[in-house]
């Protein structure tokens, strides 16, 4: 089912895209490839963490701390892969839904026995990973501008999950009518807003908890970020423990140690029809919403709802030079100029220029301190870790060093909660994750 609930009905439905392409050699992480780690081990890598990514997406919401999964709409939660290519989705859908690997792919296997063990379970994880996600693969617009992509791909699994938030909320209508409890209909309208969520599929460290974190931060339910004029004080920073709900963010970012960031979240605005539905008391109304109800619980497209959802901000993808360090800090201070609210802070992100020498400022204050002065505030703790994707092999090392077996960058969060099928599929992928970074780096002589 690609469809789950949430323990709060007051929150607004959420879409979660992941981007990938298939694991070609010669067509996946080409930077890779030429860094040194060849075309064959480029592949591999990929597939593997394209995999152990989409495994995280998938428990995204079923690890408990507040994300239940019987929950009342009209919170939904839609989860969909989108892949780079129209011509792959046949392809990726095999991919990922049964574990079956393009032509010319490398299963992953470091040997006959890993190969065989590979093949027998890739299909159960396949299976409990693709039960959470969107039976067809979403094609990326046809466009070489990356920031064209991911904002037309936030749009469009926003306006989804819109859809199907409104045709879980007329199923609750239904429900309620169903029990001769009419009143008890949900108000109108059920949200305001959704949010939505790109990924990449080349983050070693991503974790569901991460995921949740940035939708939870949409939601206002986390740390905010900054609007002009905001002082970076502890409004702005740290979890949201002990201090109740944030305002929502308008965006959020996970910002990648090379400067660009490897998530983008947005909060949109829903516009509904003027006028009020029917009354539930009416056989016509009830009619339709049984309709919506059959089919919700069957998983069939929901009948076309007329909400509107608002485009992401265009200025966020655009003026942008992609590829380079300067990705996250170009685009935060668009948000800053577009008097929107974000995270990161742009005064979060200093270049290793100013953080020198900020110590240097520390140091004088140190000493204004010892004579009366007072002691700077100390930064706000991260609520979005800085996660590597690995786009050379220097990247690959980076992050080898930085991992172990049992835990990498960031939460080490394979399912918590989730059902047993899903939690071990996540596990078992980041250990085949890393045994393959492992293989592909001795392979390049690290």
């Amino acid at each position: 089912m690609d469809v789950s609930s949430s323990s709060s009905s007051s929150s607004s439905p959420l879409a979660l895209a992941a981007f990938a392409r298939l694991p070609l050699p010669g067509r996946a992480k080409t930077r890779l490839a030429r860094s040194g780690a060849g075309d064959r081990g480029a592949a591999r890598f990929y597939r593997a963490a394209a995999e152990h990514a989409l495994a995280q997406a998938a428990a995204v919401g079923l690890g408990g701390g507040g994300w239940a999964a019987d929950a009342p709409p009209p919170w939904v939660l839609l989860r969909q892969v989108h892949c780079s290519e129209a011509s792959e989705r046949g392809a990726v859908e095999a991919w990922v839904s049964r574990g079956e690997g393009p032509a010319g792919d490398d299963d992953g296997g470091d040997d006959d026995a890993a190969a065989a063990t590979t093949t027998t379970t890739r299909i159960e994880e396949a299976a409990a990973v693709w039960s959470r996600f969107s039976p067809d693969a979403v094609p990326q617009v046809a466009s070489p501008d990356l920031g064209e992509r991911m904002r037309a791909a936030l749009h469009a699994a926003a306006t989804e999950v819109a859809r199907r938030g409104a045709a879980a909320a007329a199923a609750a209508a239904a429900a309620a009518l169903a029990a001769a409890a009419a009143s008890a209909a949900p108000p109108h309208p059920p949200f305001t807003h959704v949010r939505a969520i790109v990924v990449g599929t080349d983050v070693p460290g991503l974790t569901s908890r991460v995921i949740e974190r940035a939708a939870e931060a949409l939601e206002g339910a986390a740390a905010g970020g900054e609007r002009p004029g905001d002082n970076g004080g502890s409004d702005d920073g740290g979890g949201a423990e002990g201090g109740g709900r944030r305002q929502p963010l308008d965006a959020i970012f996970g910002p990648a140690a090379d400067g660009g960031y490897y998530l983008v979240g947005v909060r949109l605005a829903v516009s509904w029809p003027s006028s009020p539905p029917p009354s539930l008391s009416s056989e016509e109304e009830g009619q339709a919403v049984a309709a919506a109800a059959a089919a919700a619980a069957t998983g069939a497209a929901p009948p076309v709802v007329g909400v509107v959802v608002a485009p992401p901000p265009a200025a966020l993808f655009r003026e942008i030079e992609w590829s380079t360090p300067t990705v996250l800090r170009r685009t935060l201070e668009i948000a800053r100029r577009e008097g929107l609210r974000v995270y990161p802070p742009p005064s979060a992100l200093a270049t290793e220029e100013e953080e020198e020498e900020e110590q240097g400022d520390r140091g004088d204050d140190d000493a204004a301190g010892q004579s009366g002065g007072r002691a700077p505030p100390p930064p706000p703790p991260l609520l979005l870790p800085v996660l590597r994707d690995i786009d050379t092999l220097d990247d690959l090392r980076a992050w080898l060093r930085a991992s172990s077996e049992e835990e990498g960058e960031g939460d080490d969060d394979s399912g918590g909660g989730s059902s047993s099928a899903l939690a071990a599929a996540a596990k078992a992928r980041r250990r085949r994750l890393r045994r393959v970074a492992l293989a592909v780096a001795a392979a390049a002589g690290c």
